[in-house]
């Protein structure tokens, strides 16, 4: 392949890379064999006002509501459904949505007492409604509330609704929401507070025990929500139908219908978007490696457009709990600094991203006001297998004779490497596996499928190390551990427990002055660098393709504005 143009620290540093591209010319090659790619609407003409959007998606979403966990993490499906108090652009610009303006910190719309609670309130547009017709008032803030504090309930993201003391609806357009300390992000509360509506949850959160209340279809093939699109039909495993809402707050969006498509292949993906069976590729459907396919295939600017955004990171996760680690001696932390000084991560960005990705040694962004304090503070683990090798000797491990590291007590250093499937998780999965076993660890790759991405449980008991992408400083809280109790849900897998971090991590999210802040996330993620429950690696590109016909995807935006897209 020949690498796409090398991007410069500045492009990357404000979240992009932009390339548009498009076909020289030639017969588009047929999609692969695929039952659902089989099911989607013919192609038409750009020029019929009902031509259907197909977006392709990698796979089933486990819920379409915002802030409950478990199954894929599918962003932008999520953004076509429903509506939040505001939402941020691709430059993490934050824009009103539901609400008619943000609440402004010392003003009556935002009050901090001396004590350091809080008090915000959000203004409701006038005449919201839900997807099946009914008014949305500030009663369905009080219902999402209440839904997502039960704790028996479980499977929701906690944050922020575990700050709130109480929130309450003084009249159907005021939302006003009391803290019990600060929040810094209060004023936006983009998909952390989405709405649920009260007229079909309050009597079933009343009546129902939890296991029936989180069963209720509504999560899923009878969801209702607020966004852009409203679902009109969920057919399991192949697709969903959505059409456009005229009562979104926006306005009604210009493409009146769209299809996800699930398509778990990438390459069928890719097959698929270059004879215009779809129209666009959200939620990592596709990665770098389909890209570098595409932008051969669509070589000058009239077929499609690739849109490459650094905002993913590439991680390890480790497994701590003491009835799955194995080896048992994955737990002490000598080990797994060993293992981060075998990975060659540079011939890993090379290798995947045709050297345009950058090492990542910290949880955070290099644009983030905070990460110059944090770059400078955290311990580092560069390629050096001399330095990894005295690690072992340190726990016990020497080579034997078939130069695999072998401890007295806990014989050969075995491990397995966890991934979902596909292209670019798999060779990279390859590739630190093959730099271990000539290191000297008895390492093996394990790739499952992706349909088991919605088995928290199975997500959760990896082990030794699995294969991650996204992931924050936040989804290192001991409150994000997948427990029977919150169903498996929670982005700790690893169960990585630091009560100092999170200590540390509250602090941070519960201060409004920046050097506060600054001093709480430097020393969380010095904390994190030194314990190692994830093993850092890059950071990656999401990737965004649509056809030419499609305006209005922008790079590193998922589907935020899928209400001003339209057909060319």
């Amino acid at each position: 392949m020949i690498p796409l143009q090398h991007s410069a620290w500045s492009t990357l540093l404000c979240f992009g890379l932009l390339l548009t591209v498009a076909c020289t010319g030639g017969t588009p090659a047929s999609p692969a064999s695929n039952t659902s790619a089989a099911s989607a609407p013919s192609p038409a003409t750009a020029s019929q006002p009902d031509r259907t959007l197909v977006i392709a998606i990698r796979g089933e979403p486990g819920t379409l509501n915002g802030k409950r966990g478990g199954g894929l993490n599918l962003i932008a499906v999520r953004q076509i459904i429903n509506a939040d108090l505001a939402r941020l652009d691709e430059s993490d610009g934050v824009h009103p949505m539901l609400a008619e303006s943000l609440p402004q910190l010392n003003s009556d719309s935002w009050r901090v007492s001396a004590d350091g609670k809080m008090e915000t309130t959000f203004r409701l547009r006038p005449n919201l409604t839900w997807h099946d017709g009914q008014p949305l008032t500030a009663d369905d803030f009080v219902t999402a509330w209440k839904v997502y504090t039960t704790t028996p309930i479980g499977g929701f993201d906690p944050t922020p609704q575990n700050l709130m003391d109480e929130v309450v609806a003084p009249d159907p357009r005021t939302v006003v929401i009391r803290w019990k300390q600060p929040f810094p992000d209060a004023g936006q509360l983009d998909n952390k507070f989405s709405p649920l509506p009260a007229h079909l949850l309050d009597q079933p959160l009343r009546d129902l025990d939890s296991d029936a209340f989180v069963n209720l279809p509504y999560w899923t093939q009878e969801y209702v929500g607020a966004g852009p699109y409203r679902l009109e039909h969920w057919e399991p495993g192949a697709y969903l139908d959505l059409r456009a809402f005229p009562g979104f707050a926006l306005g009604r969006p210009k493409i009146e219908r769209v299809r996800l498509q699930i398509i778990s292949d990438p390459n069928t993906a890719v097959s698929n978007l270059l004879a215009d069976a779809t129209h666009v590729a959200l939620d990592n459907t596709i990665r770098f490696e389909q890209a570098r396919v595409l932008r051969d295939q669509w070589g000058g600017g009239s077929r499609g457009s690739v849109l490459l955004s650094a905002s993913d990171r590439r991680f390890l996760q480790v497994q701590f709990r003491p009835d799955l680690a194995n080896p048992r001696t994955i737990v002490d932390r000598r080990v797994r600094a060993a293992l981060a000084h075998a990975i060659d991560r540079q011939a890993l960005s090379d290798g995947l991203l045709d050297g345009q990705g950058i090492l990542m040694d910290t949880m955070i962004f290099p644009q983030e006001r905070w990460f110059p304090a944090v770059d400078k503070a955290i311990a580092k683990y560069a390629y050096d297998t001399r330095r990894a090798e005295q690690l072992l000797n340190e726990v016990g491990y020497t080579k034997g004779p078939d130069g695999i590291f072998t401890s007295p007590t806990d014989g050969r250093l075995a491990l397995e490497l966890r991934v979902s499937a596909g292209g670019q998780n798999e060779q990279q999965n390859d590739i630190i596996v093959d730099g271990w076993k000539r290191f000297g660890v008895d390492a093996s790759s394990n790739p499952f499928p992706v349909a088991r991405l919605q088995d928290g449980q199975y997500r959760a008991s990896f082990p030794a190390l699995q294969g991650s992408v996204g992931g924050s400083p936040d989804s290192l809280m001991s409150a994000g551990i997948p427990r029977p109790d919150n169903r498996w849900n929670g982005p700790n897998r690893g169960a990585w427990s630091n009560p100092d971090f999170d200590r540390l991590f509250t602090a941070f999210n519960g201060s409004l002055d920046p050097n506060e802040r600054t001093q709480s996330i430097v020393q969380a993620l010095k904390l994190v660098s030194d314990e190692l429950p994830v093993i850092t690696l890059y950071y990656d590109f999401n990737v965004i393709a649509h056809v030419a016909e499609v305006q209005g995807p922008r790079e590193g935006g998922d589907a935020w504005n899928v209400y001003e897209w339209q057909w060319k």
